[in-house]
């Protein structure tokens, strides 16, 4: 309903619209990958504010109406064409769609949250489309900017390595409990006045 109200105004780092999508197709593919890659790569603290740290790809949706996407499409497929992109560590992700009609249907693509912890995730496969801004680069980090995903800078960069290593450390628990009797000691300051005097004097016999 929010696409359907404000169209492409809807976009933020969370969520991407798209009109129409051809999924059987190298360029419609890679433009998914290419909004998997930007989710993956997105700060922990800052994904958390919308969506419980989801983002989501809308496949069929604009303004003013939802023409929706043939239906047929498979998820297993979709998923065997972007794992040369994303790459076999790649977090998992998943499908869903609301019917608009008896052969149509709007798609979802849903990413997962990102976690402290996890390394960078470059794209695997590079594609040069008719459009230079959806060709994708082997090696290239795509993040998710305020409304498109596009290479990353050398801040981002620097904060993605910071996710990879210094978020996946675990909490320390500590667990205390008596094992054994309690004894209370008394004196214990005239005690280790003792125990100084006695070192030191044997000290002096030695030198």
């Amino acid at each position: 309903d929010h696409v359907v109200a404000v169209g492409d105004e809807a976009e933020t780092t969370y969520l991407e619209v798209k009109s129409s999508l051809d999924l059987s197709s190298k360029a419609g593919v890679a433009k998914v990958a290419k909004f998997l890659l930007g989710a993956a790569n997105r700060r922990p603290r800052e994904a958390a504010r919308h969506f419980h740290g989801y983002a989501v790809l809308v496949i069929g949706a604009q303004k003013g109406s939802t023409p929706g996407v043939p239906r047929g499409v498979e998820a297993h497929e979709l998923e065997d064409r972007l794992r040369p992109y994303l790459g076999a560590q790649f977090p998992a992700f998943e499908f869903g769609g609301i019917g608009v009609g008896d052969d149509r249907e709007v798609l979802f693509v849903i990413a997962q949250p990102p976690q402290d912890g996890q390394p960078i995730f470059p794209c695997h496969k590079s594609f040069q489309g008719d459009d230079r801004r959806d060709s994708l680069e082997d090696g290239a980090v795509y993040v998710r900017g305020t409304s498109n995903t596009r290479p990353a800078r050398a801040g981002e960069l620097h904060a993605l390595v910071e996710r990879a290593r210094g978020g996946g450390r675990a909490p320390i628990n500590l667990d205390v409990e008596i094992l054994g009797s309690i004894g209370r000691v008394d004196g214990v300051d005239e005690l280790l006045e003792r125990l100084y005097e006695f070192e030191e004097e044997e000290f002096s016999k030695q030198h």
